[in-house]
């Protein structure tokens, strides 16, 4: 039996499985790590909830540290607030465990590094619709309350009275793999919706949503001294850089009636990915009896991103939801999200009903990977046609924009940064 190589320029390479005589890397750069339980600085009870991560020797691994809250929901009974029994109608919203977060900030040494602008439960529930697999939103994700029918988060409450769910801080800086620098204050503050939105109610009882304990877990690492002094060497002529995918959300009213709608969205950078979502505006506000995060398609017709003078994508989106004509959007969905060969759980009848995203790809090469794109300045903008007029109360937009952000921290703890805060 002859062989041959498949071609000149191919080079000849031995299988990993003979490397008998080496053994795998040993981590020789951190002595130990601990993860710490804060208590907010305020009472439980008088919001908003405040935490600080104080300065201290050890780097902070931001990318584990994990808010725990612990809910009960009460009704009102003859002037007295009692628990719900199994036969009241009412549910908390999807995901409570971090929806329920209205604003959140990020403070570095006094420097705002992150301001979810009032937006912080939209961004959540879009992270964890587009950013998960089916798998682990049926069963890890049931940690922060999220459940994909209603009955089952409201037999949470009626079996235990009170619930605990914990839930990952999804702050720009927090999404990202490095360590970050020792001898930094952390700050952040949370503020939380009311019960009329967090809570979803099918009769005219009044319920009311109480937090009975909030905590947050934070992972320090301690590294060698010879490293750490290395490190610090560094400093002294460049600093430290973490690259991050920054996240601006928006909101915009859609009046009633129109056809047509036409709005800036981003006045400066490019973003390189923008998801668009309409939400009735009852619900946006909060009503008690309906759920804020049901995003129909609102018989859109065509909607299309405009960057200076470019239309994303080339020929607009198009729909008939009627026909069920709306295949390439839901594929865009995939696509432009990364899950093209894997699943988020969202089928063509969600997406048509109640989970309808309009993600659209801004890069240079339309690709999803970790690499930067080059920035791009402009005025982007968004082009909705509706096939019927706007219903009576308005839309309310969701605006999800991702850029390529850069935050840097010199020797002296001083946080610079092109994250812009709103």
């Amino acid at each position: 039996m002859s062989f041959k190589i498949i071609d000149e320029s191919s080079r000849a390479s031995i299988t990993s499985a003979l490397n008998v005589f080496e053994t795998r890397p040993t981590n020789v750069s951190v002595v130990n790590s601990t993860i710490h339980e804060l208590l907010p600085l305020n009472p439980v009870n008088n919001p908003p909830f405040q935490f600080k991560i104080p300065a201290s020797e050890c780097w902070l691994d931001l990318s584990k540290t994990y808010l725990t809250t612990v809910f009960s929901i009460s009704k009102k009974k003859e002037d007295k607030w009692v628990d719900i029994e199994e036969a009241d109608k009412v549910a908390p919203i999807q995901a409570l465990g971090t929806t329920f977060i209205k604003n959140l900030r990020v403070s570095i040494n006094q420097r705002e590094v992150y301001n979810a602008n009032a937006l912080y439960s939209y961004k959540s529930i879009i992270d964890l619709e587009l950013s998960t697999t089916k798998e682990v939103k049926e069963t890890y994700l049931q940690t922060c309350g999220y459940y994909a029918k209603k009955e089952d988060r409201k037999k949470l409450f009626v079996s235990k009275k009170k619930v605990e769910f914990l839930s990952r801080i999804l702050a720009d800086i927090f999404n990202q793999p490095l360590y970050f620098l020792n001898h930094a204050d952390i700050e952040i503050e949370i503020i939380p919706q009311d019960a009329n939105f967090c809570l979803i109610s099918e009769d005219k009882t009044e319920y009311r949503l109480n937090t009975e304990s909030i905590k947050l877990y934070v992972k320090t690492v301690n590294l060698l001294d010879n490293l750490t002094l290395e490190i610090n060497n560094k400093l002294q002529t460049t600093p430290a850089k973490y690259a991050v995918s920054r996240t601006e959300l928006k909101s915009q009213f859609i009046s009633d009636d129109r056809y047509e709608y036409i709005a800036n969205l981003f006045m400066d950078q490019i973003p390189q990915r923008v998801i668009v979502a309409l939400v009735q505006h009852e619900n946006f506000v909060g009503k008690q009896s309906k759920d804020p995060f049901i995003f129909n398609n609102n018989k859109i017709r065509n909607i299309s991103i405009q960057a200076n003078s470019k239309y994303y994508p080339s020929n607009a989106y198009e729909a008939s939801w009627d026909t069920n004509e709306f295949t390439r959007i839901f594929h865009a969905l995939y696509e432009n999200t990364g899950f093209i060969n894997s699943s988020v759980g969202i089928d063509m009848e969600q997406f048509k009903e109640s989970k309808c995203f309009f993600v659209f790809n801004l890069t240079n090469d339309m690709e999803v990977d970790d690499t930067f794109d080059l920035i791009k300045f402009g005025t982007t903008t968004v082009n909705i046609r509706f096939s019927e007029p706007v219903a009576k109360g308005g839309y309310t937009m969701i605006v999800y924009g991702e850029f390529a952000g850069l935050l840097v921290v010199d020797k002296n703890r001083v946080v610079t940064s092109d994250l812009s805060i709103v």
